[in-house]
Formats: structure tokens, sequence, C-alpha cells
């Protein structure tokens, strides 16, 4: 399903149980809503679980310029008003879990809990520069780090979910 969020479209999939609590996932960089797919079947006997694609991210509109945390977490909101969700728990992976801080702080009253997994509150001027110093573009970076991931290479469940962003959105998003 798609919504018209902040002068966006946002990809997104509703799914789990009808009136049980609400769970929002939000994927990492590089990553799409499939992303998700193992927990949504774990998880989805006992909340109703939104799953997006962030902006740039696979069926998601990539607008030209600069993104924030601020934008992103202001597209989770609306997206949450759009569904009509008042209160939900909240899981994010990555840039997800930097997205979950700037909600946390931005709307408290709006998540029961969070599950801030391998994410950071910045990015530091080091870290910058060896991420940088690894690969020479964005593009070939993901492609690196998705391609030849060593904890998808026994899994044949996670080796064909892998999606990358198409090249022209991840160019613009960047």
């Amino acid at each position: 399903m798609k919504a018209s969020i902040n002068g966006i479209e946002i990809n997104y999939e509703v799914s789990g149980k009808e009136g049980a609590p609400w769970l929002v996932l939000s994927h990492s960089l590089a990553c799409t809503v499939r992303m998700w797919d193992p927990q949504v079947d774990a998880f989805q006997s006992r909340f109703r679980i939104l799953n997006y694609d962030m902006r740039g991210h696979g069926a998601t509109s990539a607008p030209q310029g600069p993104c924030s945390l601020e934008m992103l977490a202001d597209d989770v909101l609306g997206l949450m008003k759009h569904l009509q969700i008042s209160k939900a728990a909240y899981c994010g992976l990555s840039i997800g879990g930097m997205i979950g801080q700037t909600l946390a702080l931005k709307a408290p009253g709006s998540f029961t809990k969070m599950v801030l997994a391998d994410t950071t509150h910045t990015q530091p001027p080091e870290a910058l520069k060896q991420w940088e110093a690894a690969s020479p573009s964005p593009r070939a970076r993901a492609w690196r780090d998705w391609s030849t991931a060593p904890w998808s290479a026994g899994s044949p469940s996670l080796t064909g979910k892998r999606i990358l962003l198409n090249s022209r959105k991840f160019a613009t998003w960047y």
C-alpha cells in the first residue's frame, strides 16, 4: 500500500492480528520491508504490524535534496497518523534505531516500548572517514556489503530476500 505523507509516497504493509497492539518496524540502510519478513511471520499472531520503506528505499519515493533524521521520524509519525495508530511498540535496526531515538525525543507518548538494535546516536568524524575509505562510493559500498554479506551465505531464505535499492534512487538519496 502507499500513502502520501510529507510530500512523498511511502510504501507500507500492515499485517498481523486486528485489534492487537501495534508494532512499527523500521529497516536498516539499503534494505526494504522484506528485511523484516522472518520477524513479521514470528510476531503476526501477537501484534498488528506496520512495516514501511523509508525515503529512497524500496517502493517509497526518493525526493531530491537532503534528508535528515527529523524528516525520517516525521514520516513515521505521519504514517501512524494516516493509519490512526495512537500508540505502538517500535523496533528499528541501524538507521531505523537512529530514527527511533529521534521519535523517542519528538513524540515520547506515541510509543510503549522501543528496541533500538545495532545503532548509534551519532556518526563521529573518525567513523565517517573509515566508512568513506572502505569504498569509493555509497553505491559501491552498499553493493559490497549486501551482495557479499556473510550472514546470508548459508541461508537460502535470506539470500533470496536481499533487496537493493535501484541505483537511481540510491544515487539520488545520497
